[in-house]
């Protein structure tokens, strides 16, 4: 099976074979490497931050604190 990059909107549709459930689940294990588990926000601005190609703006988050982040935390 390969995958198509984007799709036209107008052939997402439910009598699309492309879309049946199961290949979504026979698809769904060769994807099942790149799953990590995230159990707080922090984490997952970490995770997030030190991913290939993510670009740290200069921007600071308002109120990190607030949800769960570091001071420093800036916008990604």
């Amino acid at each position: 099976m390969a995958t198509k990059g984007t799709w036209n909107q107008a052939n997402i549709r439910k009598t699309n074979p492309v879309f049946s459930p199961f290949r979504v689940t026979i698809e769904t294990p060769f994807y099942a490497n790149n799953i990590y588990p995230v159990s707080n926000v922090k984490e997952a601005y970490e995770m997030a931050k030190d991913s290939p190609g993510t670009i740290v703006t200069s921007l600071k988050v308002k109120d990190p604190e607030r949800i769960g982040l570091d001071n420093n935390a800036h916008v990604l």
